[in-house]
C-alpha cells in the first residue's frame, strides 16, 4: 500500500545505540521509556511514537499503524525496535516496501550488506524511485566491494610476504 514513507520525516543520522533493554525495567512500556530516554528523542518524537504504540497495540493487524510506527522508530534511529516491527510487519505483508526498507536499512547498519542488497531491491522493484532505497543498496554494494578488495589485498600481502621470507631463508642457505 501507497508510496512508502509518505508525510515522514527525512531519516536521522544514524548512530551507535545501545541493543539492549535496559535493565530492570518493569514493562516494555518501562523499557521503551527508558530506551527512549536514552536516545535523546524530542518530546514531540516521544509522543508521536507513543502514539503509534497505542494505535498498533489497540489494532495489531492495522498495517497503517504498524507502517507508521515503524518508519518513525527508524527515523527516531531506534534501530532495533524499528527492526522487530519491520519483521512483524512482513509476516502479514511480506512484501511490504516499508518493512523491507526498515529492515534493509538496520540491516545495513549491522554490516550485513549482501540482506541489504537483497531487501532493496524488493522495495525497488515496487517503487523503482524509491531513492533512499537506491541509495542505501549503493551503500551496501560499495561496502562489500571495499571488503573484497581489502580481503584481496590481505591476500596478496601474504603472498608477498611469504616470497620475501623464501627468499630471504634461500638467500641466508647459500651464505
Amino acid at each position: 500500500g501507497g508510496a512508502p514513507m509518505a508525510g515522514m520525516p527525512p531519516m536521522a543520522p544514524m548512530t551507535p545505540m545501545a541493543q539492549t533493554p535496559p535493565q530492570g525495567a518493569a514493562s516494555p512500556a518501562d523499557a521503551d521509556a527508558a530506551h527512549e530516554e536514552s536516545a535523546e528523542l524530542t518530546p514531540e518524537v516521544a509522543a508521536e511514537l507513543q502514539q503509534f504504540r497505542a494505535q498498533v497495540q489497540a489494532s495489531p493487524q492495522d498495517l497503517t499503524a504498524r507502517r507508521q510506527l515503524t518508519v518513525a522508530l527508524l527515523n527516531a534511529n531506534l534501530l532495533m525496535e524499528a527492526f522487530e516491527q519491520a519483521r512483524e510487519l512482513q509476516k502479514v505483508a511480506p512484501n511490504d516496501p516499508d518493512g523491507l526498507f526498515v529492515e534493509g536499512v538496520v540491516r545495513l547498519a549491522m554490516g550485513q550488506w549482501p540482506l541489504t542488497v537483497q531487501l532493496m531491491d524488493g522495495v525497488l522493484a515496487q517503487h523503482p524511485d524509491h531513492v533512499l532505497a537506491a541509495l542505501a543498496k549503493g551503500q551496501a554494494e560499495a561496502y562489500e566491494a571495499a571488503c573484497r578488495a581489502r580481503r584481496e589485498i590481505d591476500r596478496l600481502d601474504a603472498v608477498f610476504n611469504w616470497r620475501n621470507e623464501a627468499s630471504e631463508i634461500s638467500r641466508l642457505n647459500r651464505s
